[in-house]
């Protein structure tokens, strides 16, 4: 399973993060964090040089080979679609590759901050990658010296900002504040989950307009 971390930042707080990546070898694919403009983008793919190279899919992907249902099987399947749709681009192999996927916090219709989310990639990441494991062990130490905004990976939820963060339950197990995100939060700031789709959304912003907040 991939691993995955979240928290809230702000453009204040963002380069934080990519200067911890940096620091620890990780390059956006085709450029690198000083030509990329992380203040805008909402996404990159990082590849991790000193853990290993970028492994493609072969141009005839069989899937036979795999089980069916399987994670692989069902990665074989993506890949060959994106094949088709994009012919002659080479398809990389991110079970095979170093590789993190990264979500920059961003004002979702210009006024709710939304959590930053980092995907360390690849099944079985400690068998495969034991360097990149390592990685994703210190990123969640760091993170950790950051305010813990939200937590259901207990019994109870420990949500001491519950009525400002609209996040999707049963996905999000843990999210921390980054320093400016977390002033915020604490003057009475609305924060969101990335990826919450329109149906929860529509609802959090019904349960703000019931507590007298214009959205």
């Amino acid at each position: 399973m991939a691993k995955t971390h979240y928290w809230f930042g702000t453009d204040r707080d963002n380069p934080t993060i990519f200067d911890w990546l940096y620091s620890n070898g990780a390059v956006v694919l085709d450029e690198t964090f000083s030509s990329a403009d992380y203040l805008s983008a909402k996404s990159f793919t990082l590849h991790f040089p000193a853990v290993g190279p970028l492994v493609f899919w072969p141009e005839t992907i069989d899937v036979v080979q795999y089980r069916e249902g399987s994670s692989k099987w069902k990665a074989a399947m993506l890949a060959r679609l994106s094949q088709k749709e994009n012919p002659g681009r080479r398809i990389i192999d991110t079970d095979q590759s170093p590789m993190a996927l990264i979500f920059v916090p961003y004002k979702k219709n210009q006024r709710f901050w939304t959590t930053g989310e980092l995907h360390f990639k690849g099944t079985n990441l400690k068998e495969s990658f034991p360097e990149l494991n390592k990685l994703n062990t210190q990123f969640e130490r760091w993170l950790r010296k950051h305010e813990l905004i939200y937590n259901w990976a207990g019994r109870e939820l420990f949500s001491p900002f519950d009525y400002n963060l609209g996040v999707t339950e049963g996905v999000v197990r843990k999210i921390f504040a980054l320093p400016d995100a977390y002033k915020l939060l604490q003057s009475g700031n609305i924060m969101i989950d990335y990826h919450m789709n329109d149906f929860p959304f529509e609802k959090f912003l019904k349960k703000l307009r019931l507590r007298g907040i214009d959205c």
